[in-house]
């Protein structure tokens, strides 16, 4: 597929807010309206050590927290530049721009450094420049989702993702694992900058276990999201924890129960109809 260059250094600042704007979940699908990311942002990675054993243990609110921090963190520091973002329960992706480098890796260690030390839980973080991950053969493509007006979401193609988080794993080409990696000893122990991340959560109540995991993987699905992320397999909705912070009402209620349990229906409907198109149940169950 066809994409335009990469957007110079001197224009690259209001990258994102300059995308075109995908309203609906179904035009993540359209790779025309992707842009190549400039080649002087970073790419940020974040992932919770163990997060579905922390999961199965009941720690999912705190998962969920420890992975929007780096979020929180960043957006406070690089305001009012708009970031693409993408919170993946267990982990985000985050880019920033070139004249906050070394301001985040220092951020991102923090956030490192406070959430062992609050929660007790090992948060792998790691950032490349995008000109880099393309040396080492990965394309780095950002899609701006807008579910209601001025509430934007990174949405990303290209593997430049997965190869970030692959390093950040300790695995992949140890070039970039190196260049990926910061260094623990940048955790000063002063406390990150999380002003407007409230934490409030309003579980789905519900007698099928899987009701929070197909949920999750809608929501995921919808907002293309973070393919290596596994803490969705016992997720419960988390239709609060951005509120005031990432999103408004109108984005609250989109995100929310009501439309957590919509595409739990619409998931059950359309596999019902793929498994009697190949005879595994009655059509007339459909």
């Amino acid at each position: 597929m066809d994409h335009l260059p990469p957007a110079p250094a001197s224009a690259s600042n209001g990258f994102f807010g300059d995308l075109p704007v995908l309203q609906k979940a179904g035009d993540t699908f359209d790779t025309s309206q992707y842009r190549p990311a400039p080649d002087d942002w970073l790419l940020v990675v974040t992932d919770i050590v163990d997060s579905t054993v922390a999961i199965a243990n009941g720690q999912h609110k705190t998962v969920n927290f420890v992975a929007a921090m780096a979020i929180a963190a960043l957006k406070n520091l690089c305001a009012p530049t708009p970031l693409p973002f993408l919170f993946g329960g267990d982990g985000s992706v985050v880019m920033v721009p070139p004249q906050h480098a070394d301001a985040a890796r220092l951020a991102l260690a923090r956030v490192r450094g406070f959430a062992l030390r609050e929660f007790a839980m090992q948060l792998r973080v790691g950032l490349a420049p995008v000109a880099a991950l393309r040396r080492f053969g990965s394309e780095v493509l950002v899609g701006r989702f807008e579910p209601t007006p001025g509430n934007s979401f990174g949405v990303f193609l290209g593997g430049g993702v997965g190869m970030l988080e692959t390093a950040v794993r300790g695995r992949g080409d140890p070039a970039l694992i190196a260049l990926a990696a910061i260094a623990p000893e940048l955790d000063d122990g002063v406390s990150v900058d999380l002003a407007g991340l409230s934490c409030r959560w309003n579980p789905l109540q519900s007698g099928r276990a899987p009701v929070g995991a197909v949920a999750g993987r809608e929501c995921v699905a919808a907002l293309g999201a973070f393919a290596q992320s596994d803490s969705f397999e016992a997720l419960e909705p988390v239709s609060s924890i951005f509120e005031g912070f990432l999103s408004t009402p109108e984005a609250m209620q989109a995100f929310g129960e009501r439309s957590f349990v919509d595409a739990m229906l619409r998931f059950e409907a359309s596999l019902a109809r793929a498994q009697a198109a190949v005879g595994l149940i009655p059509e007339a169950l459909t």
